[in-house]
């Protein structure tokens, strides 16, 4: 009779799944824009360079969810604390579309 997985196993196979999908559908953002535009599409480096993005996001995972249980933004602080996370959130999107 198996044993079932350990629950660590169990969410590690999930953070890869989903980051796995994450990665297939910018692949295919990647190539659909490509195609549209009638250009070569080097699949290689299309996969390869997603799929490296995403697993590196991938790794990060746990560290960073278990940040956010390790500090817990509580209800009273949001309000006084939100400009602090707005501020470089909007910074950093501002910085992603240049």
């Amino acid at each position: 009779m198996l044993r079932p997985f350990p629950p660590a196993i169990r969410r590690s196979v999930l953070y890869w799944l989903a980051w796995t999908a994450v990665g297939l559908f910018y692949i295919s953002q990647d190539f659909i824009t490509r195609l549209s535009r009638s250009e070569s599409i080097p699949w290689r480096n299309i996969i390869v360079g997603w799929m490296a993005a995403v697993y590196i996001c991938a790794a990060f995972t746990p560290s960073i969810l278990w940040l956010g249980r390790r500090w817990v933004v509580s209800e009273v602080y949001r309000g006084r604390i939100s400009p602090f996370i707005s501020a470089p959130r909007s910074s950093l999107a501002g910085i992603d579309r240049s």
